[in-house]
């Protein structure tokens, strides 16, 4: 897949997961030059992510970006992300 290979935190590096909420599954997979976080929603309605369940592994990141449509948000203002249902994002941490 052209992903992993253009952004190779995806497919390399340290894996931090955490245990599904709401049939919700987030985990992040780091290299020393990139950081991503992937949440996977396998529920039949969209859901509301709240960033705050992971600032101990998010740390000092100010933005995500969707690797998908390239769309930045900051975290340090929303700290909600809405995922809809059935689908998974990837997103580049930006510190």
């Amino acid at each position: 897949m052209e992903l992993r290979k253009n952004h190779k935190s995806l497919s390399e590096g340290k894996l931090t997961h955490f245990y599904p909420f709401d049939n919700v599954y987030v985990y992040f997979r780091e290299t020393d030059d990139e950081s991503a976080m992937i949440i996977v929603n396998g529920s039949d309605k969209e859901s509301e992510v709240d960033l705050n369940k992971y600032k101990e592994t998010l740390g000092k990141t100010l933005k995500i970006e969707n690797i998908k449509t390239n769309e930045v948000t900051d975290i340090t203002q929303n700290k909600k992300i809405t995922i809809k249902k059935k689908s998974a994002e990837i997103f580049l941490l930006i510190k």
